[in-house]
């Protein structure tokens, strides 16, 4: 992300990662004069549109790229080949694995890597359905109002988390191949 603003903005090596930072840390205050020195330097390149739209793009997926927290014992199903291994296997693999996520339609992702953040609080969450996962309280769910929401969120104000069911997976997985 620190390359998009350095290339399309003008930002400095320097501004990038304070960018970056800024919107990984949700630190509102600072959000706005580097919105507006995005807007300026960008629209200068992709026009003043496009700028706000990528704005808006690079800020919500910094969100939650940036806190989305698992347990390193976390199963996870490679979405194209079906593969199960747990985030630490994933980790130590040479190969990453394809996931299930939410752009206003179920779409398959490339993990990019996986990185270790530390210690953390960590919470068991069991599911109507009997799935648990091990997750900390920044790790966002997709919920059923269509936006993803953080575990404490979604604990605190009672929201319902999606659910995709077999049919959506296989569905978006076929389509994939």
């Amino acid at each position: 992300m620190q390359a998009i603003w350095q290339r399309l903005a003008g930002f400095t090596a320097p501004e990038a990662q304070k960018a970056r930072k800024a919107v990984a840390k949700k630190w509102v205050e600072q959000l706005k004069p580097i919105r507006q020195k995005w807007i300026d330097g960008a629209s200068k390149k992709i026009g003043e549109k496009n700028a706000i739209e990528y704005w808006g793009k690079m800020e919500t997926f910094g969100r939650y790229a940036f806190n989305k927290c698992l347990h390193y014992n976390t199963r996870i199903r490679d979405a194209k080949t079906g593969e199960v291994k747990t985030i630490e296997e994933w980790y130590k693999s040479e190969t990453k694995p394809s996931i299930l996520s939410y752009d206003g339609d179920i779409v398959i992702d490339e993990v990019v890597d996986i990185h270790y953040t530390g210690e953390q609080e960590v919470l068991e969450i069991t599911f109507d359905n009997g799935q648990v996962e091990r997750v900390t309280p920044t790790h966002k769910f997709l919920c059923e109002d269509g936006e993803y929401h953080e575990v404490r969120e979604i604990i605190n104000k009672g929201l319902e988390v999606k659910e995709i069911n077999a049919s959506q997976r296989e569905q978006k997985t076929k389509s994939s191949r």
